[in-house]
């Protein structure tokens, strides 16, 4: 997800709500009460859905570092790993 282009898409839509609210309640208060509501809704829905994203590949970064270890642990059984070099 671009973030500039999300902020847009959210403003945007926070504009048509505020628009429509008015149009339908013809109350200033009760629109900005209900279009601040949204806008929080809105933010929160875009933070849970990054930190899903963020999750899901931390999920599969670790799958692929697990499958790594565990090919390299066929390659090298347990006693036949050579001994890690010893300073100078």
């Amino acid at each position: 997800m671009y973030s500039p282009r999300v902020f847009v898409g959210i403003c945007l839509g926070m504009i048509a709500f505020a628009i429509f609210t008015y149009y339908q309640t013809g109350a200033l208060s009760t629109t900005l009460l209900r279009t601040i509501v949204a806008g929080i809704l809105l933010q929160s829905a875009y933070f849970v859905t990054v930190v899903y994203l963020v999750m899901r590949r931390v999920r599969a970064r670790s799958a692929v570092i697990r499958k790594r270890r565990a090919e390299e642990a066929e390659l090298h059984p347990e006693g036949t790993q050579s001994a890690p070099p010893e300073p100078f």
